[in-house]
């Protein structure tokens, strides 16, 4: 999307006044834009190009030296004043009407209930020393999840589809949730606070500036509860479209074994393997926090989404795994614990609880270790019973880019219902 460009005209009573221009955040921190601006008699354009990925919610000029003082028996006062009739958002003019001007002096001649004065600020006069906020709230047109989702240009973003089980077909009953994500370095920005689901998918869209890199977004669901009518359970889901997931505009093709947060774990722990199955394919049917994993995209070049370098000397390994029964409903979905072995003996843990396709899919394996210190791979079934067991397709065990001789080579494929060690051994 294109940035966004402002332009307003200001003058000064005596051309002697100076002023800061700023934009605000909805959080409250104001960006300088220009910390010093010595005012003329006649009017001055200001130009403020935002950066893309910023939607302030106002323009703030900042009088800096108000003063009053009689020369020759004349009172000569400094004023700033901004024309009301003359504010573009990229080239298109807003009528005086859409303009409103707050800020801290405003507030306080309000509180006062002085009427002269804050006619004056309404009206784009700046009298006194102090911060004057121009609300942009409703001036700047900010894209839609689908215009920012569509558009190629668009960096840094995550987009999916959410919906609740009743939206907006029963408005007392509408689900709801924030949406939030976290950076690499730990802070949490909440990005709608509360989202109204609605009965068809909805799609979300997660841009953050191009210096934060987005490590996971957080799906929230704010008011779940369940009742009983006409002897029917009634219950508030939010479910999210597991085959939606896009990060910078490649489409994950699984995002199960991304997904997880507190509700997750506590039913992982407990062994709560339908519950966890619900969770993994997408199904928010309790309150409270899902985390969902932003994985690196996958690519033709790097078909298992993880670093590799020519020859395989690299501590990555790219493996195909499938389910007999995989998510053909949420509850017999097979999890699988991914781990390995190295040749000293210390065990690592890949993957806790991997969700199963009923197709076969790549999952990556970065080692804690270089290559040659792994031993084996383990796999094991946790949730076996009820049919379930996992196919792992041998031909296409890659070690970087180099293809990893199996043991069997007349086997394509190997079933197991229990548990499985792959020897590293070249």
């Amino acid at each position: 999307m294109a940035a966004t460009q402002l332009k307003l005209a200001v003058r000064g009573e005596l051309g002697e006044e100076q002023a800061r221009l700023s934009y605000v955040m909805s959080c409250g921190t104001a960006y300088v834009v220009l910390p010093s601006i010595n005012l003329k008699k006649q009017w001055t354009n200001l130009t403020v190009v935002l950066p893309q990925e910023s939607y302030p919610t106002a323009l703030r000029l900042t009088f800096l030296n108000d003063q009053v003082r009689m020369v020759q028996g004349v009172r000569m006062d400094r004023n700033i004043f901004v024309d009301m009739d003359g504010f573009f958002v990229n080239t298109k003019l807003t009528p005086r009407a859409n303009l409103m001007i707050r800020g801290a002096v405003y507030d306080r001649w309000v509180a006062a209930q002085d009427a002269a004065r804050t006619a004056a600020v309404t009206n784009g006069g700046f009298y006194w020393n102090g911060d004057y906020d121009l609300q942009l709230s409703n001036l700047i047109p900010k894209p839609t999840a689908d215009e920012l989702c569509n558009d190629p240009t668009t960096k840094n973003i995550v987009c999916f589809q959410l919906k609740g089980d009743f939206g907006e077909t029963r408005p007392s009953e509408t689900e709801y949730a924030q949406i939030s994500y976290q950076t690499a370095t730990g802070a949490l920005v909440v990005v709608n606070e509360r989202a109204a689901m609605t009965s068809q998918w909805q799609r979300f869209a997660i841009q953050a500036p191009s210096n934060v890199v987005i490590t996971r977004f957080y799906v929230n669901f704010l008011n779940d509860r369940y009742w009983m009518e006409n002897g029917v359970r009634l219950d508030r889901n939010i479910r999210l479209n597991v085959s939606s997931v896009e990060v910078n505009h490649v489409k994950i093709p699984d995002i199960a074994p991304y997904i997880g947060g507190h509700i997750y774990s506590g039913f992982l722990n407990r062994q709560d393997w339908q519950r966890v199955g619900w969770v993994v394919s997408g199904v928010f049917a309790w309150g409270g926090q899902y985390a969902i994993e932003v994985p690196r995209p996958y690519t033709a070049q790097d078909p298992c989404g993880v670093p590799t370098s020519p020859g395989g000397a690299n501590n990555s390994l790219c493996m195909m795994l499938k389910g007999k029964l995989g998510q053909s409903s949420t509850d017999s979905v097979e999890l699988v614990r991914v781990s390995y072995d190295t040749v000293s003996g210390a065990k690592y843990v890949a993957y806790n609880a991997l969700p199963m396709s009923s197709f076969f899919r790549q999952v990556p394996i970065k080692f804690a270790v270089s290559t040659e210190n792994v031993r084996t791979v383990n796999l094991t079934l946790l949730n076996a019973s009820g049919g379930r067991s996992v196919d792992v397709d041998l031909n296409p065990f890659l070690l970087g880019q180099e293809t990893l001789v199996n043991t069997t080579p007349c086997l394509e494929t190997v079933p197991f219902d229990s548990s499985l060690s792959i020897s590293m051994s070249m």
